[in-house]
């Protein structure tokens, strides 16, 4: 989910899936991508749930907020 994409969130996700009535789309849980549209990563894999099908950890340590800043310039 990336917010250059038709789907970039887990509402929109979630939105394809059932309006689509699709069984076989899901997504590749890439926290980088939520981290900085200021999502909660836990509550978005919760509230997805069976809707993860793989995830693509990148950071090998949680950002200080100040760092977080710089993301976003």
């Amino acid at each position: 989910m990336h917010p250059h994409n038709l789907v970039f969130s887990p509402v929109t996700l979630k939105r394809l899936v059932d309006e689509g009535g699709l069984t076989n789309v899901g997504a590749e849980m890439d926290p980088s991508h939520l981290m900085w549209q200021g999502m909660d990563i836990v509550a978005s894999i919760k509230w997805l749930g069976p809707l993860v099908f793989h995830a693509a950890p990148k950071q090998p340590s949680w950002p200080r907020a100040s760092s977080c800043a710089r993301w976003t310039n």
